[in-house]
């Protein structure tokens, strides 16, 4: 049988059919390999609060020969990714890269759902466009808006800071009356009023503001200072209206952010003019001058650089300013550390009249900044917390300046996580991460960080109340503590002797997070925290709601529902810490019976014996027996064992620590004079806990 040789066409067709062919393995194996991981598949941000983060790595089979770009997009308005791109080197492909989610102020509905795609680049053929999939395709962010109808108050009113025209205290929320925020309805009826939303609060020490969405500046409370900046004002028990003239008579009706330290004020603008008014005692007004001790009206700072303004902080007597670009700034009082000018050689601890650029931080990119009485944090986009002020406590979270006035930002370790959010109290710090944890550190005297007890932290803690309940607020007074879980409900918790918990019981200390009862149903959506008082803002009224569960069985139940399983959940937290604490008894009954701990306390028995005196043979012969029992450890170890028992001196004395030659050490005889010293060794002084320092006084140092 004659086989026809094929044709010239034929032989193209087979020639380029073995072509693909060859070809359709490589193709396969890249696009089979090459996938683009994230870390999850939702986030929720909070306008004006906490962002998100997610992760983003490579899965292949085949590693990538070129660099990888990963891009976000078909991005809402609604949102704002940072970094714009990501690119992976080949070598480090698989290792996860960090995108930071932020939403954008007005963004329009009470809860937004958002999606968040993205697009890969490189010249990798493997590792562009279609051939690369993603899982889980799209990442889901809700965004919260954290506006409110209704503003409510508790705690302290010595100054009328709560905005209820008295002066006496309340242990429960009580509205503050809509008609002190009525607007008129241009070119209506004039008696016709509407109650617009309130869009932001802020509480100092004894002062409140308040913006509404008009972006009026209302505020109550103390104005001794001029912290109010209504002029002839000294006390205001009610909100009042500020006329929007600043010292220079200029006007200004857009204010988009406020903050309050403790007598003094900041805000920012639409136009990014940045308003200071109440006490300049050091600086802190930011206008250049320490000769003026405080200005009741507001005045417009100068920047040393111009830039979108994101972010506004204040502590007791100090501030800072974020720029958009991530750009730090920091003026007023400075002896505690807290404006970060310094450096681990040239410490710089001077107060400031001008807002000054943080040198430390040019080379990091900050999206979030908080002041408390004497420190300051930042987190920077990539998820890492710095902390600068004064350490005592442990309010800085690092554990080599708990007592030290640090006035360089240093990281806070938080072993694999990434912060989101923080919050600064009077002498606390608490923190958000990617993991939804809460994490607390610095001063608990009252239960403020909310750990079961009242022992101070100094470094991060996780707070074990809300690992079931997820939060995405944190606001901290003095000495208490506020949070919003994602169900709009409140927990307080840290000192409630007047009444600024909210929780209604009698006057005590929480040192676990409680449910503000009274609020259930009523949809908190923001809270400040003042030195001894909270203000919040809701969605619904507490009366309102009173009257819906009075003709409604199932929000009845609900709300039932709801106080129960907190009661529930709070007792197993409870007991879930004493058997911690059981443990760490456990442990540590284990280590004093040990072998080795048993020879430490004979040796320490030992170190009280005068050491001009010679080794009694009972005792070398029971430290010999004891050294042998420990035959398990090393020999390095058991030769300097050996020598402590011969001189009857612990491994800690102040010769073993400085390392003294062995040709020098003394030979002790029974005849032999006593040296001219006759030291004790007292290692019980080298376990005793070092005094803190004092803390840094506001008077002037010459």
């Amino acid at each position: 049988m004659q086989v026809r040789a094929p044709s010239r066409r034929e032989a193209e067709m087979l020639q380029d059919l073995d072509r693909r062919l060859s070809a359709a393995p490589a193709v396969a194996n890249a696009t089979a390999g090459a996938v683009a991981v994230f870390s999850c598949a939702s986030l929720v941000v909070v306008e004006g609060g906490s962002s998100g983060f997610y992760s983003a790595h490579f899965e292949f089979q085949r590693k990538p020969t070129q660099p990888i770009v990963l891009t976000p997009w078909n991005l809402s308005p609604k949102v704002k990714v940072y970094p714009s791109v990501l690119l992976f080197k080949p070598e480090t492909a698989h290792v996860p890269q960090y995108f930071r989610v932020t939403a954008m102020e007005n963004c329009g509905a009470a809860l937004v759902a958002e999606a968040i795609e993205h697009k890969t680049n490189s010249i990798d053929p493997g590792f562009s466009g279609a051939r690369v999939q993603y899982q889980p395709r799209t990442v889901a962010v809700r965004i919260v808006r954290n506006d409110g109808k209704h503003a409510l108050s508790t705690g302290d009113a010595t100054y009328g800071n709560l905005g209820l025209g008295r002066f006496e205290p309340t242990f429960d929320f009580t509205e503050i009356d809509q008609a002190h925020f009525n607007v008129r309805n241009p070119g209506a009826d004039p008696s016709t009023r509407r109650v617009p939303m309130l869009t932001k609060v802020a509480s100092g020490g004894h002062h409140t503001l308040l913006l509404d969405a008009n972006d009026r500046l209302f505020a109550f409370g103390n104005s001794s200072a001029g912290q109010l900046g209504l002029a002839g004002f000294k006390c205001s028990t009610l909100p009042l209206v500020w006329d929007g003239l600043d010292a220079d008579k200029r006007l200004h009706t857009h204010v988009k952010d406020v903050a309050c330290g403790g007598d003094h004020s900041l805000a920012f603008t639409d136009d990014d003019n940045v308003l200071a008014w109440g006490s300049n005692d050091h600086g802190q007004l930011g206008i250049g001058a320490l000769d003026t001790p405080s200005s009741d009206t507001p005045r417009v700072l100068q920047l040393p650089l111009r830039g979108k303004i994101a972010q506004v902080a204040c502590g007791l007597q100090h501030c800072a300013l974020l720029l958009e670009e991530g750009v730090v700034l920091t003026w007023g009082y400075g002896k505690s550390g807290a404006l970060g000018h310094g450096s681990r050689d040239f410490p710089r601890r001077d107060d400031l009249a001008r807002p000054t650029v943080v040198k430390a931080l040019e080379k990091t990119h900050v999206f979030h900044i908080a002041c408390g009485d004497m420190h300051t944090a930042v987190v920077s986009s990539a998820g890492e917390l710095l902390t600068a002020g004064w350490g005592e406590n442990g309010r800085l979270g690092r554990l080599e300046a708990k007592d030290a006035l640090s006035s360089v930002f240093e990281r806070v370790e938080l072993k694999q996580r990434r912060c989101t959010y923080v919050a600064c109290g009077g002498a606390h710090t608490m923190l958000l991460t990617d993991t939804r944890d809460v994490l607390a550190f610095g001063a608990n005297h009252y239960g403020q960080l909310g750990l079961g007890d009242c022992r101070d932290r100094h470094r991060p803690t996780p707070v074990l109340f809300f690992r079931r309940v997820p939060i995405y607020d944190l606001k901290l007074g003095q000495s208490h503590s506020l949070a919003i879980s994602d169900d709009q409900l409140l927990y307080a918790w840290g000192d409630g002797e007047q009444g600024q918990c909210g929780v209604g019981s009698y006057p005590q200390l929480y040192t676990l997070p409680h449910l503000v009862r009274s609020l259930v149903g009523c949809g908190v959506v923001q809270v400040s925290a003042g030195a001894a008082f909270t203000v919040v803002l809701t969605l619904h009224s507490p009366d309102a709601v009173a009257q819906q569960r009075l003709h409604n069985k199932e929000l009845r139940d609900a709300a039932e529902r709801t106080l129960a399983e907190d009661i529930a959940h709070r007792e197993a937290v409870r007991d879930e810490l004493r058997a911690q604490h059981q443990r760490r008894l456990a442990q540590r009954q284990h280590a004093a019976t040990s072998s080795l701990a048993q020879l430490w306390k004979q040796l320490d028995e030992a170190s009280k014996t005068d050491l001009t005196l010679a080794p009694e043979p009972a005792l070398a012969s029971t430290s010999m027996r004891a050294l042998g029992s420990a035959a398990a450890h090393t020999a390095s170890l058991q030769r300097a064992l050996q020598r402590a028992v011969a001189t009857q001196r612990p491994r800690s004395s102040l010769a073993c620590c400085i390392g003294r030659p062995r040709s020098s050490t003394p030979r002790l005889s029974p005849t032999s004079p006593p040296p001219r010293t006759s030291p004790k060794a007292k290692t019980a002084w080298f376990l005793a806990r070092r005094p803190q320092t004092p803390p840094p006084a506001y008077a002037d140092v010459t």
